[in-house]
């Protein structure tokens, strides 16, 4: 319509329009007609009136439904508060991203969306946006209906009437998908940070074709390619030696196809190849992973030349020191039997005790599975244990009969003289406490302190069987040997008593099942 409908002249035009005629000539016709013609004017002009008051509710309710699809399918939630807080209107974008019915929201405190972490900072704000018809900003952490957590970002605008807060506006956009965006460039701006920094070498190739894809500056030093260098290259082409290079392609070949491998997920010792020519060992450590489909390989890479320097410095050391601790070891032997030699040149009768001693002592030691260096240190011993008669004169060490109480307590003194002798020695093992309590008892009835049981040293135990079985199987001055079945008899006696019971055991096995018999 080109002009308005509600103008008087407008209407009536239309109307005399649609009725068509016009008013009759005679008088008191054109009275009747008039009237007629008028109230069929005034029906026409209300039958438009109300065709246009038609159309336009028609038009009303056509904006009233695209405001409604524009405010419930918007891309942002909108939400009103009341002053309390109170959720007075939400459109439908905001129950979804809140996941709740519409209903379940309407009249409940807003703030119980907000997470308990964020609820403090929700009150401030919203206690002072209520003050200030401005709009603000706000990032919270909001629950769903089903517990889970999103992050959104609220617009808000306080409206006021009368000075008065009515309505709390706010504009709701899940910011998830934007943080977690945000987040994901942090973390590679610090992955990024980490490699350019990192000490070792850290590489990445796609496995199909070997290409080098990541390249840090730790790689530009240590293997003297730059990153323009490097990157789309082929590793094996240019890192591994010319000797290497097909076992390379091959276990390439194998990773590509299935991301496994001998050196994936392990630490390994490599020869890589300089960009000088030179060869130097590296450590490298590979892991596996599979992007879009395709094997890829990550490596953090070291150099050891400086390492590999030092351990075979330190092997070459520890071999020396080896040999000097063997020749030590030899050279001490050669002196303790030199010292034993003395002995038994001052008394002929027990020549060879200490050494048979010392042998049966050893291979009790073995068959109770002693350390191979407290063995020696037990053999040691027994070649000595007897050092201290050399303090005791010859006539009552080859006396041919019995000696009698003065002439035994001098003998008994020979284990303390021993001890005396070889205290100041630095030997690596308790040598002269060996020696002092070689004739020391369980029960206490040993000399010469009379120790018992836990006081006595293994090594101590196992001598005084050794030396108690050897000097009774063996000929003495004033009696002939007595031989090994009564020795081991007599130990067997004291089992548990005077002797400990795992070396008596272990003695037996030696001497019967194992068949050894002294040296001569």
């Amino acid at each position: 319509m080109n002009k308005k409908p509600d103008n008087p002249n407008f209407l009536r035009a239309q109307a005399e329009a649609r009725l068509g005629r016009a008013p009759s000539t005679n008088a008191h016709a054109q009275s009747s007609e008039t009237l007629l013609h008028e109230l069929q004017v005034h029906q026409i002009e209300l039958e438009m009136q109300n065709e246009h008051l038609r159309e336009t509710q028609t038009a009303l309710e056509e904006s009233r439904d695209r405001y409604v699809g524009l405010y419930e399918f918007a891309p942002v939630g909108y939400i009103t508060l009341s002053r309390a807080g109170q959720i007075a209107a939400i459109n439908l974008t905001a129950c979804t991203l809140l996941g709740r019915e519409r209903g379940k929201l309407l009249q409940h405190r807003f703030d119980f969306l907000v997470s308990p972490s964020d609820r403090d900072r929700w009150h401030i704000f919203f206690v002072g946006a209520l003050k200030q018809p401005v709009q603000q900003g706000i990032e919270l952490a909001l629950q769903r209906g089903d517990n889970a957590q999103f992050f959104a970002h609220l617009d808000c605008l306080n409206s006021k009437a009368d000075g008065h807060a009515q309505e709390f506006q706010i504009a709701l956009t899940d910011i998830s998908a934007m943080r977690l965006n945000q987040q994901l460039l942090e973390s590679e701006e610090r992955l990024r940070v980490a490699t350019e920094t990192a000490r070792d070498a850290i590489i990445m190739l796609e496995a199909e074709s070997g290409a080098i894809t990541t390249w840090n500056h730790a790689a530009e030093t240590i293997f003297g390619y730059t990153r323009d260098e490097a990157l789309g290259q082929v590793l094996h082409d240019f890192l591994v030696p010319q000797r290497f290079r097909e076992q390379a392609r091959s276990g390439m070949a194998h990773f590509a196809a299935s991301g496994e491998g001998a050196a994936v997920n392990k630490t390994s010792e490599l020869i890589a190849r300089h960009k000088n020519g030179n060869e130097f060992p590296i450590e490298l450590s590979l892991s596996a992973m599979q992007i879009d489909g395709k094997w890829f390989a990550s490596g953090i890479a070291r150099d050891i030349t400086q390492r590999k320097q030092t351990e075979a410095a330190l092997i070459n050391a520890l071999e020396q020191n080896q040999q000097h601790l063997a020749q030590m070891r030899d050279s001490l032997e050669d002196t303790v039997k030199a010292i034993s030699s003395i002995v038994e040149v001052r008394d002929p009768y027990t020549s060879g005790h200490q050494v048979r001693v010392a042998a049966l002592a050893a291979a009790i030691a073995k068959q109770m599975s002693l350390p191979e260096e407290q063995v020696h240190a037990i053999y040691l011993a027994g070649v000595v244990h007897d050092l201290g008669k050399i303090q005791i004169p010859a006539e009552i060490l080859s006396k041919p009969g019995k000696l009698n109480a003065i002439e035994f307590r001098y003998i008994k003194t020979h284990a303390q003289a021993g001890f005396d002798i070889l205290k100041d020695i630095k030997f690596p093992w308790p040598i002269a406490q060996m020696v002092l309590q070689h004739h020391e008892r369980l029960d206490g009835s040993g000399y010469p302190q009379g120790l018992k049981d836990g006081d006595i040293l293994p090594e101590a135990r196992i001598l005084a069987v050794a030396d108690v079985v050897e000097a009774m199987s063996s000929h003495r001055p004033y009696r002939p040997g007595l031989g090994m079945e009564a020795a081991l008899a007599e130990i067997g006696r004291g089992s548990g008593q005077q002797f400990d019971a795992a070396v008596v055991a272990a003695c037996c096995k030696v001497v019967r099942d194992n068949g050894m018999k002294l040296p001569e």
